[in-house]
């Protein structure tokens, strides 16, 4: 009998143990001024990261590589993103008398990753993502360039 009941007893355990391996844990989000607390989730889920360029990298810099060009050698370019978002963006049309175009103005962020330069002339890309220690050209529409080519729109850090 008492066998029994020894064995009644751990199985009961064993099941509340087991019951009870999943615990919850608290997720605290933090907003720009506040911290908040969430829901609880599973600890087996995993927490998303909240890191972005804007937040994230030291961006402001200068950027330098040459771009394709349709009718040139490359575009030489030269790209400053400065913190309070303004920009200067030279360039150089190799092969073409050296011809050198020089624009300054502001930037807008499109989200946390993207950014487009105001003033840029129609049919040139004013869109760049932000990645570490670089910015990629991305398409006249803001979509990321692919293709063959896709690696050589990148200007990296000074």
């Amino acid at each position: 009998m008492k066998t029994k009941v020894l064995s009644i007893l751990f199985v009961s355990a064993f099941m509340m143990y087991s019951c009870d391996s999943k615990k919850e844990d608290v997720v605290v989000v933090e907003d720009k001024d506040n911290v908040v607390m969430d829901d609880t989730i599973d600890s087996m889920d995993v927490a998303m990261d909240d890191h972005t360029a804007k937040s994230s990298l030291d961006w402001n810099a200068t950027y330098k590589g040459i771009l394709p060009c349709a009718d040139c050698e490359g575009i030489e370019t030269e790209l400053e993103l400065n913190k309070d978002n303004t920009y200067e963006l030279e360039r150089k049309y190799l092969g073409k008398n050296d011809t050198k175009d020089e624009t300054k103005g502001t930037f807008t962020w499109v989200d946390e990753n993207h950014i487009q330069l105001d003033g840029i002339s129609e049919g040139e890309s004013s869109h760049y993502k932000i990645e570490e220690n670089r910015v990629r050209q991305m398409n006249l529409d803001g979509t990321p360039v692919t293709g063959e080519l896709a690696d050589k729109y990148v200007l990296l850090k000074k």
